[in-house]
């Protein structure tokens, strides 16, 4: 049985029902988004304004047009930059012309080989067709859409490895480190929350030679389910290419298959794993590799500011070798 920081791989418990999650805007808000929709984009006369959930980089609201049409408006942090969007706007129009459910970003008005534009406090958004489904909150995926999840992921890092489309952030240096130039209070806290010598550690890590870009922020909150809990969407693709498909893997198996008090749920991770390694190939995969690397990535955008530490990183980053041990058991089981 493989353990993590000495404990021992649970059994999954029983998941109960999906419920909605209500949630209101004021006037102003929809009003301020109303102008400028309608200032950078062609859609029409604006009927309604609705704030769903649809990710954890973004605001999202979805759009009804008096011609029946619906969007999706998504307001990103401010850390993201033209360039960024403008990529992952590129991105998902790749995808979405492939056939991958992403939600193909809508062009503006002036085009100007822009696609991100101008939001509220000096946020960027962009448009998409709508991105229906709702997230479901982690405790409540069972094994079977695990193994949807693993499949869509796999199908997903297929899609990305043959872009025409130049990945983003291959830096000549660690990210974590180049982050860290570029941020150096954040930078400082975060090492103090994780210990000097263990971030040092992280941003002397060479990056890896030729990495398959990734999505870069899988979480719960970026894939949209149905009433049937089919996969119907993914969003959250502002990182795109910052990270690797190999820290996509551990992201979704530290997410979805670790508990808060670091013990794995073996048949959640053995679902996911079985069904990803079906559609990949896993021989040389190493896991190691992979958890310092998905160490570095998560560590840089969090000195960014484009994405929080997630739950246990100081744990993973003081010894990540145990990650992967876990990891490596299920794997080879």
């Amino acid at each position: 049985m493989a353990t993590l920081g000495g404990k021992s791989w649970g059994a999954a418990e029983s998941l109960p029902d999906n419920q909605a999650n209500e949630c209101t805007m004021d006037d102003q808000t929809a009003y301020a988004l109303n102008a400028l929709v309608q200032r950078h984009y062609n859609v029409g006369r604006i009927v309604r304004f609705r704030p769903v959930q649809r990710g954890r980089q973004c605001e999202s609201y979805e759009l009804l047009t008096a011609g029946g049409h619906e969007y999706t408006l998504q307001v990103y942090l401010p850390e993201f930059t033209q360039e960024l969007l403008d990529r992952t706007a590129a991105v998902l129009e790749l995808m979405s012309q492939n056939g991958f459910p992403v939600g193909c970003p809508v062009g503006l008005k002036q085009q100007d080989g822009l696609i991100a534009c101008a939001g509220p406090q000096n946020r960027l958004m962009l448009l998409l067709d709508m991105l229906h489904g709702q997230s479901l909150p982690v405790e409540q995926w069972s094994e079977q859409d695990l193994s949807q999840l693993g499949l869509r992921l796999a199908w997903m890092h297929r899609a990305l490895a043959h872009l025409p489309f130049p990945p983003i952030g291959r830096f000549s240096g660690n990210m974590l480190r180049v982050a860290a130039a570029g941020h150096e209070m954040r930078a400082a806290r975060i090492a103090a929350a994780v210990g000097n010598e263990t971030f040092e550690k992280l941003a002397a890590i060479k990056p890896p030679g030729e990495p398959v870009p990734g999505h870069g922020a899988f979480d719960p909150a970026a894939i949209m389910l149905d009433g049937d809990r089919l996969i119907t969407a993914i969003t959250d693709w502002g990182s795109v290419g910052m990270g690797t498909s190999e820290s996509d893997i551990v992201d979704a198996l530290v997410m979805w298959c670790v508990q808060a008090d670091g013990t794995g749920i073996y048949p959640r991770a053995k679902a996911f794993c079985e069904a990803y390694f079906s559609l990949a190939d896993g021989k040389a995969f190493d896991w190691g590799d992979a958890v310092r690397q998905w160490c570095v990535h998560r560590g840089a955008e969090a000195v960014a500011g484009r994405r929080p530490l997630p739950r246990g990183f100081a744990d993973i980053a003081r010894d990540p070798q145990a990650l992967a041990g876990m990891l490596a058991g299920v794997h080879l089981d």
